[in-house]
């Protein structure tokens, strides 16, 4: 199931989210979903209006390693689209992020660019778009 992030489930997320930052100001600001499995948080996706250039940005999607590649992450992606409802909506990943750039791809993204020593330790951050979440399909995970 995926919904909208309540406060009490930062500690959840905060025992497999990898990213830099607190996920706080993004659950008090409405601008994250989890998914839950098992009555527990799997999964989550957050986003910042007119963060990239003036347009709606995703800014984290992780998924709890256990439950990653069973379609948690498509439909925590999905349901953002769908909830943020852009002309044009940006994503970024790291460039060794092997998984991520697939699912991107597989879900129709196209490529935007990259920015060169973005991260920390020199590597690219690579960019996607979407055009108008008009067309996104329901993900069910398995």
């Amino acid at each position: 199931m995926i919904r909208r992030s309540l406060l009490t489930d930062l500690a959840a997320i905060k025992a497999f989210d990898v990213f830099s930052g607190n996920r706080l100001l993004e659950i008090a600001d409405d601008h994250m979903l989890v998914a839950e499995f098992g009555g527990r948080v799997v999964g989550y996706v957050s986003w910042l209006p007119r963060g990239f250039i003036g347009r709606d940005y995703i800014t984290h999607l992780g998924v709890e390693p256990g439950h990653q590649r069973r379609g948690f992450g498509r439909a925590l992606l999905r349901t953002a689209e769908a909830v943020i409802a852009a002309d044009r909506l940006f994503v970024s990943s790291d460039e060794g992020n092997v998984t991520m750039i697939s699912l991107l791809l597989a879900e129709g993204w196209s490529p935007a660019g990259s920015v060169a020593c973005a991260q920390k330790d020199d590597r690219t951050e690579l960019f996607f778009y979407r055009n108008s979440a008009a067309n996104i399909l329901p993900a069910t995970p398995s």
